[in-house]
């Protein structure tokens, strides 16, 4: 969050607030019953703490993927969550404290804050460790390259979502022999800087080490490109 420029340094726009995570452990990994805090500093009340909320779909590497909205980003923050047995995005006011639930967790959201991307974090937490979550199972956990997942487009007004590329797909594409018999999951996502395209990571382990290959796609329309 920013006030308005400071007339005494009109070039340097100062924060008003930063967001944080906050749990009570740190010398082990996240298990499925933990629970992290959302909160907000003010950094302009005395450094307050203003508690917005707790989640359990959080990881070390990644949080909750904590953030600003950039739609709105003067009110409102996203953050990964578990309600009612699935993974959401909560979008919050953080001075209402109104919130709202989108039909998947964020991976990675546009700059203008219209849509966002979304990947099987479950999937994640078992075959790369620190990234994913924990609470919920994979339900593709015994499917090498699934066809009905991947990566979902999720529209951040409507909170409706739907699957543009599958892992099946990605496989497919220029196949390698050293993929088969493994298990293939994607991480990483990033819009570009106008948001008509987004990059992600397609990954596999190999008998020897780990494997990557990098795409990029656009997600309106799903085609991905190496």
């Amino acid at each position: 969050r920013r006030p308005p420029r400071s007339p005494l340094f009109p070039y340097t726009t100062l924060f008003r607030s930063v967001l944080f995570h906050s749990v009570d452990f740190l010398d082990r990994s996240v298990r499925a019953d933990d629970v992290a805090r959302i909160g907000m500093i003010d950094l302009q009340d005395g450094n307050r703490i203003v508690e917005l909320g707790e989640t359990r779909a959080f990881s070390w590497q990644q949080g909750a993927m904590l953030q600003w909205w950039p739609h709105e980003p003067e009110r409102h923050i996203l953050y990964n969550s578990l309600v009612d047995g699935a993974y959401r995005t909560t979008v919050r006011n953080v001075e209402t404290g109104e919130t709202r639930l989108l039909s998947r967790p964020a991976a990675a959201v546009s700059r203008d804050g219209k849509q966002a991307v979304s990947i099987n974090f479950s999937r994640l937490a078992n075959l790369r460790r620190g990234y994913g979550y924990d609470p919920l199972p994979d339900p593709y956990a015994s499917v090498e390259a699934p066809a009905d997942d991947g990566i979902h487009r999720i529209d951040m007004m409507t909170g409706e979502s739907e699957l543009v590329i599958s892992i099946a797909q990605i496989v497919a594409y220029r196949h390698d022999a050293s993929m088969d018999g493994r298990m293939h999951w994607f991480n990483h996502c990033q819009f570009n800087t106008d948001d008509s395209r987004f990059v992600f990571l397609h990954r596999w382990k190999s008998d020897r080490s780990w494997m990557t290959r990098m795409f990029t796609a656009a997600p309106e329309i799903g085609r991905a490109h190496v």
